[in-house]
């Protein structure tokens, strides 16, 4: 028997060993682990390692530096005479397609699950691992820069590989199954032990069992009795809400009645209010008229009392003349020609006199006319008058029945208060008119999760119904009645989802497939899941509403567009409605709003926008909740001033 060839093998490894125990005090344990790793494979044979075109070594490990020196290995030398490849995979789910697996301590609690995963053909180097059973190749804690390892040769065997007994040279020592083995046994006893102890509980609660079974079937029966009762009240209490509901119907009805009377009686008011409007003008016309006449006239009387006094003078020159036939004849002529004149202006007189009074007839007669029209006017202005005041008193009911449909509203919305409870958060709730067609919503559920325990899901919702006023809220209590039924009764816990019930829901409940209505809500919808590293999981779904939220570390403000299809109407059938997925930390910001806020006028008609909006967000996004909505607020307002309120604004802050 040739023995030179062992003892030549003996010494490399001697001197391998040597060399790599001097080299630990300069070199870094990454780089001896990542030597270690490199020189395990070559003491494994794998039974199909002819077919591999690469050898493939996957890491599961936060290392960067390991990483590092097996990617610098893999560039410069071989294994099995093939090219090396090194995979870093971030999940256990993600592992495939290996040849050799390196797992470090913090995932040793799943060596497991590791195990079932790879199955056979790999070998699993681990690094400091509890659970010894289940490991092959496992690295012990580095103690003076030197590196030790043990390995379970029944695991590499069982995992269809041959194990070179000189792979224990470099350092490592077998791990003894047999006592492995005895401890598993003396584990099993206690277990048992324990498990005698527990049984003998189970047999005593049991027992107690047993007994408050007795009393919870009696319970039953008293249950099943108030059952009975509780079904009959509840057939009282849908007959008289069938009653109150045709009640609303003819209540309706009855307002909008009211609603054309006083269209028509205003039309007619405005239109009687014009027509003396113009009477009033031509009667101003006509008086004008007259005044002028009556100025001709006098002007004419003047103009012949002149004409007197000049024949009164004439006369008393003639009486002094009379003897003068020459100058009593011209006198004569003179006196016949004044006497044409004074009856041609008489006659002239005489015809202005007969058609002033033909025109003072009719000035008159118009007078009286105008006297009746006014008369008539007055009475029917007075008509007005009672029915102004009838419509006015049916105007105080109707806004007395819309402020109570506002205290239905109120009562369907959850309370600030409640949503401030559960998370750190501000609403700024501003109706345009009495009640509002946008609205807010929030639920918060538990579900149980096999690894995690309870998990809790808080769902925050912020609506914007077509329209304002009595029709928009009608369309809040549709919305929030659909998703209390589709979220707490139905338990549909999906963004998607839930719009896409929503949207059947509103549907049906408008009959939009037979009717000619169209309506429907824009909505911005957050799921919200704290998670256990400190972060929170959000799961967002849009019907034409963005989702806002600040970065605290970065000081920044992103966006999420929503779909372009609303909740109900009739566009968009063959849209699917999208949803995205984001983790945030602490102190970052949601922000759910309507559309109220950004399209605000100021006096000189502008709208405030999305972008200023932004960029406002971005400057108060380090203040606390409660001060920015202050600044939120104040900044409405001074960008209102006196203009009237456009329409409803709903404006939902939450704080991580």
């Amino acid at each position: 028997m040739n023995i030179k060839r062992p003892i030549k093998y003996i010494i490399f490894f001697i001197l391998i060993s040597l060399s790599l125990n001097l080299s630990s005090q300069t070199i870094s344990d990454s780089k001896l682990k990542a030597a270690y790793i490199f020189n395990f494979a070559k003491y494994i044979k794998w039974n199909n390692s002819d077919k591999y075109d690469k050898f493939r070594i996957g890491l599961i490990t936060e290392n960067k530096n390991l990483i590092n020196e097996l990617k610098v290995i893999s560039q410069v030398k071989k294994l099995k005479d093939k090219k090396i490849s090194v995979t870093v995979f971030n999940n256990i789910s993600d592992i495939k397609s290996i040849d050799l697996l390196y797992i470090s301590n913090a995932y040793s609690m799943d060596i497991k699950r590791i195990r079932k995963i790879i199955k056979t053909d790999v070998l699993l180097i681990s690094d400091d691992c509890s659970n010894k059973r289940e490991v092959m190749i496992d690295f012990s804690p580095v103690v003076k820069k030197k590196i030790q390892f043990k390995v379970n040769k029944p695991n590499i065997i069982n995992s269809n590989m041959e194990i070179s007994p000189n792979l224990l040279l470099l350092g490592g020592t077998e791990i003894d199954v047999a006592k492995l083995y005895q401890e598993s046994q003396d584990s099993l006893k206690l277990q048992k032990n324990l498990l005698v102890k527990q049984q003998k509980e189970i047999d005593l609660q049991r027992a107690e069992l047993d007994q408050q079974l007795k009393v919870a079937i009696k319970q039953k029966e008293e249950i099943n009795k108030q059952k009975g009762e509780l079904d009959s009240q509840t057939t009282q209490i849908a007959y008289h809400q069938k009653k109150i509901v045709n009640q609303k119907n003819e209540h309706n009805k009855l307002v909008n009645k009211r609603i054309e009377l006083q269209k028509t009686f205003s039309l007619k008011i405005k239109q009687q209010e014009s027509n003396l409007a113009e009477q009033n003008n031509e009667m101003k016309s006509r008086r004008a008229v007259l005044e002028e006449q009556t100025k001709s006239i006098n002007d004419q009387n003047k103009k012949i009392d002149q004409q007197k006094n000049i024949l009164n003078k004439q006369s008393s020159q003639l009486e002094t003349q009379k003897d003068i036939i020459y100058v009593f004849i011209g006198f004569s002529i003179m006196i016949l020609i004044l006497i044409f004149f004074i009856y041609r202006s008489f006659r002239i007189k005489k015809i202005a006199n007969k058609r002033l009074a033909e025109k003072n007839e009719r000035i008159n007669q118009q007078a009286e006319e105008l006297l009746v029209q006014t008369e008539t006017l007055q009475s029917t202005y007075d008509i007005l008058s009672i029915e102004k005041k009838t419509v006015e008193v049916q105007n105080k009911n109707i806004k007395g029945s819309i402020r109570y449909a506002l205290t239905i509203q109120q009562a369907v919305l959850p309370a600030i208060v409640d949503l401030k409870k559960e998370i750190d958060s501000f609403v700024i709730y501003r109706p345009k008119d009495i009640v509002s067609g946008d609205y807010y919503w929030m639920s918060k559920v538990a579900t149980e999760n096999t690894e995690k325990g309870i998990n809790e899901k808080l769902f925050v919702i912020v609506a914007d119904c077509t329209g304002h006023g009595v029709p928009g809220g009608f369309m809040s209590l549709i919305g929030t009645r659909l998703l209390s039924e589709t979220v707490n009764e139905k338990k549909i816990y999906t963004p998607t989802k839930i719009l896409d019930r929503i949207d059947y829901g509103v549907k049906k409940a408008l009959n939009q497939d037979k009717s000619e209505n169209d309506d429907g809500m824009d909505m911005c919808l957050c799921l919200i899941e704290k998670q256990d590293n400190n972060t929170t999981k959000i799961t967002y779904a849009g019907a034409k509403r963005p989702l806002i939220y600040y970065k605290s570390v970065d000081n920044e403000i992103k966006i999420i567009k929503g779909s372009i299809k609303s909740v109900g109407g009739k566009n968009y059938d063959d849209i699917e409605y999208n949803q995205h997925e984001l983790y945030l930390d602490k102190n970052d910001i949601l922000y759910l709003t309507s559309d109220g806020f950004i399209d605000q006028n100021n006096p000189k008609g502008r709208k405030y926008g999305s972008t200023k909006l932004y960029k406002f967000l971005q400057t108060i996004g380090k203040e606390s909740i409660e001060k920015q909505k202050t600044l939120l607020e104040n900044e409405l307002d001074k960008h209102q001033q006196t203009v009237n309120q456009r329409d409803d604004i709903a404006f939902m802050g939450i704080k991580l």
